[in-house]
């Protein structure tokens, strides 16, 4: 009779143990789901976490670009640094790529302002309403 009653608990302790351990792996798949969905409609994401009550991992800060282009010596700089340390042949093709254009050169920025106009264009065409924020952040 002991024995009966030992087997029903172990049986019933690694049913539990085996339902909050599927709990897990379903919040989990569900909480890198919403940061997928993040990526393209943040909005949208917060507020199925928030009525879920997932908790996201906090998002880095998105750098906010001027159109007078002042920080983009400063994010080209850091960004030819990291493809440094991954093919420096592609940092020094790009760092020479750059030198003709002169990266704080009025050319330069025109030529960016120019890159973001056709770039908000182009998102435009697929999502106006996206294009509108897009441009109200610039």
């Amino acid at each position: 009779m002991r024995f009966t009653t030992f087997i029903a608990a172990a049986t019933f302790s690694s049913a539990v143990f085996a339902a909050s351990a599927s709990t897990s792996s379903t919040e989990t798949d569900v909480a890198s789901i919403l940061e997928a969905l993040r990526a393209n409609n943040p909005e949208d994401a917060d507020a199925a976490a928030a009525a879920m009550k997932i908790k996201l991992r906090a998002r880095d800060p998105v750098p906010q670009v001027s159109s007078s282009g002042s920080t983009g010596g400063q994010d080209l700089d850091s960004i030819l640094a990291a493809l440094e340390a991954n093919s420096p042949e592609d940092a020094a093709a790009a760092r020479q790529s750059n030198a003709g254009a002169g990266a704080g050169s009025v050319g330069s920025v025109g030529k960016r302002q120019e890159d973001l106009n056709s770039i908000l264009a182009a998102l435009e065409a697929n999502s106006p309403e996206d294009a509108a924020a897009a441009r109200q952040n610039v």
